[in-house]
């Protein structure tokens, strides 16, 4: 189960988009619409767990949408310095780095069900192939199986009348 995106496709009743992982800013969520990238001024956030796109409704009926969370790690979230440390700073910072273990991991299972998927198809293609070669040369060899036994029939018979 995806950590860091949601997905699913406009019904035509709703333009709203629920945000189903923890994030640290806003600014870390990306929201796509049939694989674009929807600007910030395009959307605004109803409530901490949801974005609601400018467009209509009924104009985003049937286009896939995609949000999901990209933390940056440009720089730290939290710049230590000397004295106390604030156990807010300390998650923070390890929220950071955890975030973006569990976007790469997300990433790599996309890939590698995208893989995946494509070996499966690739596989049931060849195996289609290799049963349609199989069944055409089992009905040729069948076909002159019956040919070369109705020959050698036809010839007794022929040997037999002389």
């Amino acid at each position: 189960m995806p950590q860091t995106y949601n997905e699913g496709v406009f019904n035509g009743a709703t333009n709203v988009i629920p945000v189903t992982f923890p994030y640290l800013r806003r600014g870390h969520v990306v929201v796509t619409v049939d694989g674009l990238t929807v600007p910030p001024q395009d959307y605004t956030w109803s409530t901490s767990s949801t974005i609601t796109l400018s467009a209509s409704a009924a104009s985003l009926a049937g286009k896939a949408w995609l949000v999901r969370r990209a933390t940056d790690v440009s720089s730290p979230e939290v710049v230590f310095t000397a004295g106390g440390l604030d156990h807010n700073d300390l998650n923070r910072a390890a929220l950071q780095s955890l975030y973006r273990t569990q976007e790469v991991s997300d990433e790599l299972l996309q890939v590698s069900q995208g893989a995946a998927d494509g070996a499966l198809a690739t596989a049931i293609s060849t195996a289609a192939a290799d049963a349609t070669a199989k069944s055409s040369t089992a009905r040729d060899t069948a076909i002159s199986t019956a040919a070369a036994d109705a020959a050698t029939k036809a010839n007794a018979a022929q040997a037999a009348a002389i």
